[in-house]
């Protein structure tokens, strides 16, 4: 598997013509990728092209091909204004993996576990509810962390926690 961005551009402003070469570039990325059997996964992201399981279902749609699937991050799902548990349902048979991260509205990075918004309970037990069995993985920004590998064994330990309670 492989994970995707769900970016246009990043530093410069996104037009017509940005998306229309990530929407060519993204269909010759999935022919290639099928002929090698290998999926690929799209994260949703922190920016507005890819920033809810709607939008990369639609283009599941325009690509209409198996190998091209999800993997939200429930962070980003959380930060924007969706509805996070309909988005997780609407992605079942499509979601792959599952980022694991806690944000604030706006704030994408450098929030640590348990300090944003993110229902984790809520998001896993929809999950596991849906058939979820994928693997959950943890993306943690640590730049301003005073003891980085603490943090990482805090979050794992909380991620295992909130999965099994679920």
């Amino acid at each position: 598997m492989i994970q995707l961005a769900g970016y246009d551009v990043y530093y410069q402003e996104a037009n017509n013509e940005t998306r229309r070469r990530f929407r060519d570039g993204l269909k010759e990325s999935v022919e290639m990728a099928s002929r090698a059997q290998v999926t690929l996964a799209m994260e949703i992201m922190d920016y507005p092209l890819m920033n809810s399981i709607s939008k990369a279902l639609g283009y599941a749609h325009y690509l209409n091909n198996p190998w091209f699937q999800l993997y939200p991050d429930i962070g980003n799902l959380s930060a924007w204004d969706n509805d996070v548990q309909m988005e997780l349902q609407a992605g079942i048979g499509h979601i792959v993996a599952v980022h694991v991260k806690d944000t604030k509205p706006g704030v994408f990075k450098n929030v640590p576990f348990g300090e944003g918004v993110v229902d984790f309970e809520r998001c896993f037990e929809t999950l596991k509810q849906s058939g979820y069995c994928g693997p959950y993985l943890i993306e943690m920004w640590s730049e301003t962390a005073e003891d980085p590998a603490a943090e990482v064994v805090k979050a794992r330990m909380a991620k295992a926690g909130m999965v099994e309670a679920a």
